[in-house]
């Protein structure tokens, strides 16, 4: 069968040691006879096995003396191995459990790394927002034509001209008015009508 999945030695004696699982039965231990070889004095002989289970590996441990643990939780039965988790064989050799990217491109083998993915393709209604955007971006910087550039900008449209003017108008209007009544008020109240214009008003005794 083809390897999907790998173990892949992170610390501990053997490391970087990589075993593509391609068996439906392997065996882990110090003992040269198993499928994985570690060579520390704290992995038993016969330290643990792992088996397919459909299209996923089980690790049971068999009954060694320091035990097998996985993310750091001692084993007490077989359990189904999940990709990139972490598993101890004795005390300090930690192995980790990965998938084999099977892409026939690839030059260098690579393993998928059970983190999330921490970028994401921007949803259909953000990218179509950011296009109109560049659009509309792209339309308002629309190059002047030579007569636009030699003109120079627009004139500003004139100023709403001020009611001033005729306001002080009407105010002379006014003033000159109410010094005509003055001046009339004091001709008839004197009755200096032959003094000022005596030729004008019939009656007045002649100069």
């Amino acid at each position: 069968m083809s390897a999907t999945y790998q173990l892949v030695i992170r610390s501990g004696v053997g490391a970087g040691k990589v075993l593509p699982l391609e068996k439906s039965e392997m065996h882990v231990g110090r003992d040269v006879t198993n499928d994985l070889v570690i060579s520390d004095e704290k992995v038993s002989r016969r330290h643990a096995r792992l088996y397919s289970e459909g299209d996923q590996y089980v690790v049971e441990d068999l009954g060694s003396t320091n035990g097998t643990f996985i993310n750091g939780a001692r084993l007490s039965g077989p359990h189904l191995l999940r990709v990139g988790e972490q598993i101890t064989f004795g005390e300090t050799s930690i192995v980790s459990y990965e998938r084999i990217n099977s892409d026939p491109n690839a030059t260098v083998m690579s393993t998928i790394s059970s983190a999330p993915d921490t970028m994401h393709a921007p949803p259909p209604a953000a990218a179509a927002s950011s296009a109109h955007r560049r659009v509309q971006e792209s339309q308002s910087q629309v190059p002047l034509s030579r007569e636009e550039f030699e003109a120079g900008p627009a004139p500003a449209a004139p100023k709403k001209k001020s009611n001033t003017l005729l306001i002080v108008i009407l105010i002379i209007v006014a003033l000159f008015i109410c010094l005509c009544a003055v001046a009339f008020w004091m001709i008839d109240s004197n009755n200096l009508y032959c003094t000022i214009a005596p030729s004008l008003f019939p009656g007045c005794p002649a100069p």
